[in-house]
């Protein structure tokens, strides 16, 4: 799920609080901001399908790497329903959205 702000306005300053969040990494921001700018986008990619949502290349360790940044930063966190993969993995799903609208768990977070 994506929690975005409804108007045009507090869309774009949203997205301007992420950039200038120095406290993670460029590429962080970046993804951050893409995933909120996409308004196609209702539900969080999964890692594996990250790079060509955001059209570029990266390899899983930077992906994870980014991931852990967002969800340590508070703008990522994982939903509460996860689905079980070929026996071993989990795909998990996750919520993207302002600090505020992601700690206060928001919107229906099993989506």
């Amino acid at each position: 799920m994506i929690l975005r702000p409804d108007s045009d306005a507090d869309l774009i300053s949203t997205i301007a609080k992420v950039l200038a969040d120095e406290a993670i990494q460029l590429d962080t921001r970046a993804m951050v901001a893409l995933l909120l700018a996409r308004r196609d986008l209702q539900r969080c990619p999964l890692k594996l399908d990250l790079p060509a949502i955001l059209g570029i290349e990266a390899g899983t360790a930077r992906i994870a790497r980014m991931v852990r940044e967002a969800i340590a930063a508070g703008y990522m966190t994982r939903a509460a329903a996860n689905v079980p993969r070929d026996g071993r993995r989990w795909l998990y799903s996750f919520i993207v959205g302002m600090k505020t609208a992601v700690r206060s768990g928001q919107g229906d977070a099993g989506r």
